[in-house]
């Protein structure tokens, strides 16, 4: 799995690199500012952002999180330092994947990562499946605007008259 880093301490992030690929994850890139993990992120379609909420610019994680989720659906964990109810509030407003709390473990890490990528791999299944079935009953009422068909005894009036069972209908 591909992952985006995205931190403004170099040193945190080259060390959050490392125990990465450890955990056995590319790092598809490290950005440190809101605006390039935005860029990044459209260009690069990580499986996952880490995100830095405190990021120091005129953009910060929660700005770059949500701008991300509405132009690519990749999702973020955010990763920082505090707790406090302002930082937990914008958290919440981005709706992540996860929160990790500086300083963290590798098997934490890895845990969060681990349910993120699952989480957004149901819900794009089960997005893709409600559209499909969006267009199948679509394409149905257009079809009982055509066809005369019997839902009870499921047959379906052919021009002659017959009814014929769906079935050997649509053969």
């Amino acid at each position: 799995r591909r992952l985006l880093v995205v931190e403004d301490e170099a040193l945190f992030a080259e060390s959050l690199s490392l125990v990465l690929r450890r955990l056995g994850y590319e790092v598809a890139a490290i950005v440190d500012n809101g605006e390039d993990a935005v860029k990044m992120t459209f260009a690069l379609i990580p499986d996952l952002v880490l995100m830095d909420i405190g990021l120091r610019g005129p953009m910060d994680g929660a700005e770059a999180a949500r701008q991300i989720r509405l132009t690519t659906g990749r999702p973020v964990i955010f990763l920082s330092g505090h707790s406090d109810p302002l930082t937990l509030k914008k958290a919440r407003e981005c709706e992540p994947y996860g929160f990790i709390l500086k300083p963290f473990g590798e098997r934490e890490l890895f845990v969060q990562i681990d349910l993120a990528l699952h989480r957004h791999k149901v819900e794009t299944e089960r997005s893709l499946a409600r559209r499909e079935l969006d267009i199948a009953h679509g394409n149905l009422r257009n079809l009982r605007g055509l066809l005369p068909v019997c839902a009870g005894c499921k047959k379906i009036q052919e021009a002659d008259g017959r009814w014929q069972g769906l079935e050997d209908f649509f053969k």
